[in-house]
């Protein structure tokens, strides 16, 4: 499972790199609302790299976001992407072989889709260390 590194994407990892420095330079901090809205940054990229690190699963992602950044249970979430409850309960138990498109209309409302992740451990670090670089530089 992958984020797809768009403008959207820039811009708030640059909005969160903005708040990180006005944190550490004591300058006021953002309205409630922009701290609700990195609050949830904070928890999506806190997953996804345990999901690069292999420390959870695909499934396991899905129960946390819907948990923690909707408060939905399973068939209210299930109604919300138009799948039935089981079939979010079989994702999030990693049951069965999900499709692609079942897995992007399950993500999507996070902002993620399925994607292609490097098995090597160096290679995830390479992309990584690339994606920075040229997020740095732009």
């Amino acid at each position: 499972m992958t984020t797809e590194m768009t403008g959207n994407a820039r811009d708030r990892l640059a909005r969160l790199r903005a708040q990180k420095s006005q944190q550490v330079t004591g300058n006021t901090p953002k309205p409630k609302a922009d701290r609700t809205h990195q609050s949830r940054e904070t928890i999506i990229l806190d997953l996804m790299v345990q999901v690069l690190k292999g420390e959870i699963t695909n499934g396991h992602l899905l129960q946390q976001l819907r948990k923690r950044l909707l408060g939905l249970n399973q068939d209210k979430f299930a109604a919300l992407v138009g799948v039935s409850r089981k079939t979010i309960s079989d994702i999030e138990r990693d049951k069965g072989s999900p499709s692609q498109q079942l897995l992007n209309d399950v993500f999507k409302p996070f902002g993620l889709k399925a994607g292609i992740v490097p098995v090597s451990q160096s290679q995830l670090e390479k992309l990584v260390s690339k994606a920075h670089d040229e997020l740095l530089s732009s």
